[in-house]
């Protein structure tokens, strides 16, 4: 019961600051109908008790399938085994994505939701399978990032040559979304079992696998838009919405949405347990209480984000853009600032990265700087919106900051920085900012396609580059310490900054 009180406390000042914000812009600068703030506020509540249970059932239930899994394959030593594990888990946790579904039924008009989670899945799987080989072969991650990223900017150049513009600001918002509130928690363990059973240093090979799922989930796309016979076409009245869910509506699917993966995922944990984890019965009651939890926790977050934050993200940007559309900039700032903390994804992501770096990287410090690397990442997002300024002006300069960044901060910062990119990314980027950007777009006369879609690749960068600032930062405080000192740091010993 502590624990869930916990949870309760840490979700409700995750949703508070953001929710404070959209009811005084609907109770004093914009016309929000009362029924639309009543809805909302309900959703944030529905959000915090989700958030609460859901957070608890990962700790109990999906991290320690996916160290499970991740420890017992590679002690068979059976390669075929291992990659085939790996990649069959990985497509099967990626459909099973929240935030993934959200972008898909956005992108309905445009793109088969299930060619889109099929297609994502298998990059997300092959890329899966290289991280476990890399980790095996001992190849630093930072090769193989350059190595992607330099594959998906050449595909991305054919698509542009080939007049098929319209698959890019898809595929990278697709990259972002893929990793959320069940691929992350999933992902991030199954590195931890792969890591400590092969005897490497947990704190920088239990990193990795989440950002290169994210490449390869981009690489998949583009390559889909090089194939495919034209570009993607989209009906704008057909995403915005400003017409209020029933929360009753959207319960029965979204009961089944949630169950189909999470059952598929406990039949594979529960094959592998009876023919080659067999964890104490104990344990395996455990865990399945604890997916319980987790069921019950996506739920009701799920039915808040999508009954209640996608509505008015796309209201009000649209009503913004109409009143004055600079106002957009602040309110953006604002929104991606706040809003990231209230990622499920993100309150699992902080507490397991300190006790994996053995308090290398501060939660406090870690949370801050993707706070404000978010914040100024959908600023940007609605200045291109504004300006119909091109997404390229954005995504190579800071690709360029972030690769820039890989040679002088610790490895360890550039495997958490590279796996925050997609962390910070998930469902209520994909259900709040992404709809936020679609209704401002629409307000203004912008291209959907062209200047709103994109968004989520801006959230998806900003950390890559603020998480390894924080990692130069501390390095240079860690060489500024006497050599006398008790508190000298070896190349990954980090200082908390004062935040």
């Amino acid at each position: 019961m502590s624990m869930l009180k916990t949870k309760l406390k840490e979700s409700f000042f995750a949703v508070f600051p953001l929710t404070a914000i959209v009811v005084v812009l609907g109770l004093f600068v914009i016309d929000l109908s009362n029924e639309s703030l009543i809805g909302f506020v309900v959703a944030s509540i529905l959000l915090v008790i989700g958030m609460s249970l859901f957070t608890l059932g990962v700790d109990i239930a999906i991290m320690p399938i996916g160290e499970l899994i991740g420890s017992r394959i590679t002690r068979t030593k059976k390669i075929w085994f291992i990659l085939s594990v790996t990649f069959i888990t990985a497509l099967i946790v990626t459909i099973s994505e929240p935030g993934l579904t959200v972008l898909g039924a956005q992108l309905s008009e445009a793109i088969n939701p299930w060619v889109l989670l099929i297609v994502v899945g298998i990059g997300v799987g092959i890329f899966l399978v290289i991280s476990v080989i890399r980790t095996v072969l001992d190849i630093a991650l930072s090769k193989i990032l350059y190595i992607s990223y330099g594959l998906l900017f050449l595909l991305v150049f054919l698509l542009v040559i080939l007049n098929k513009q319209s698959f890019i600001g898809v595929a990278f918002d697709a990259g972002g979304a893929v990793t959320g509130a069940i691929t992350v928690p999933f992902i991030m363990a199954f590195g931890i079992g792969i890591a400590s059973i092969k005897g490497h240093d947990e704190s920088s090979d239990s990193f990795g696998l989440i950002c290169l799922g994210v490449v390869g989930s981009i690489i998949l796309i583009t390559l889909l838009g090089l194939f495919s016979k034209g570009n993607l076409s989209i009906d704008t009245d057909a995403i915005i919405q400003f017409e209020m869910n029933d929360f009753t509506d959207i319960i029965g699917q979204t009961m089944i949405d949630v169950l189909i993966p999470l059952s598929i995922i406990l039949g594979l944990f529960t094959l592998l347990q009876i023919f080659l984890i067999k964890t104490p019965l104990r344990n395996y009651f455990k865990i399945l209480i604890g997916s319980l939890y987790t069921y019950i926790g996506l739920v009701i977050f799920l039915i808040g984000a999508n009954a209640g934050f996608t509505t008015i993200g796309s209201e009000i940007g649209y009503l913004l853009g109409q009143l004055n559309e600079w106002l957009l900039l602040p309110v953006g700032l604002l929104s991606g600032f706040f809003l990231v903390v209230s990622e499920p994804a993100v309150q699992v992501l902080g507490s397991r990265i300190e006790e994996i770096s053995d308090g290398r990287i501060k939660k406090k410090s870690l949370k801050i700087f993707l706070m404000s690397g978010v914040g100024v990442a959908i600023g940007l997002s609605m200045i291109r919106i504004i300006t119909g300024l091109s997404i390229w002006w954005v995504l190579i300069p800071g690709y360029i900051i972030a690769f820039a960044l890989t040679l002088k901060v610790p490895k360890i910062y550039t495997a958490v920085a590279f796996d925050s990119g997609g962390i910070a990314s998930g469902p209520m980027t994909a259900s709040f900012l992404l709809p936020l950007a679609l209704g401002a777009c629409n307000a203004v006369g912008g291209n959907i396609l062209f200047d709103a879609f994109g968004l989520i690749a801006f959230v998806s960068l900003s950390p890559l580059i603020t998480i390894q600032f924080l990692g130069l930062i501390s390095e240079i405080k860690a060489k500024n310490i006497p050599t006398t000192s008790n508190l000298i740091a070896d190349d990954y010993e980090i200082i908390e900054l004062e935040v």
